[in-house]
């Protein structure tokens, strides 16, 4: 009795571990973009939207992201990649700089940075120029096209 509690206790911790709600790594090189199934290869402009049931669509971008939210209704976590890297950190909570210097996988002219001082330091480096800031919402609402 004692081993079959003890098994039915393992059994539902690693059920709730598999529906985790965080994002899952993206393995570079590997993984396609949900929305233009390119591979995805470049750690600063990966996105990742992560649904109710533990389902992560990966993204080679914020602007690919936001072409598909605009065309499912799926609803769910966002995480996007900053720096070199290509660690993940909630969409909500980073900084996005809209530029033409900006040569994003696809095109958009948008790339995202975990803090302000990330992104100033980004900016000031590469001396853009015509550079606005975005929150996450008005990243995903503008159409990639008009980040160019």
């Amino acid at each position: 009795m004692k081993f079959a509690l003890r098994l039915v206790g393992t059994l539902g911790v690693l059920a709730m571990l598999g529906c985790s709600s965080g994002p899952e790594p993206i393995a570079w090189g590997v993984d396609t973009c949900e929305q233009c199934r390119m591979i995805l290869t470049d750690k600063r402009f990966g996105a990742e939207l992560v649904d109710a049931r533990g389902r992560a669509y990966k993204f080679d971008g914020v602007d690919e992201l936001a072409k598909f939210l605009a065309a499912k209704a799926i609803e769910g976590k966002a995480y996007v990649t900053h720096g070199a890297e290509g660690a993940l950190v909630p969409a909500e909570a980073a900084v996005y700089l809209s530029s033409p210097d900006i040569r994003s996988p696809m095109g958009g002219s948008l790339m995202a940075f975990a803090d302000r001082a990330e992104a100033e330091a980004f900016a000031g480096e590469q001396g853009f120029k015509d550079l606005r800031w975005l929150s996450y919402r008005e990243a995903v609402e503008v159409p990639s096209d008009a980040h160019r």
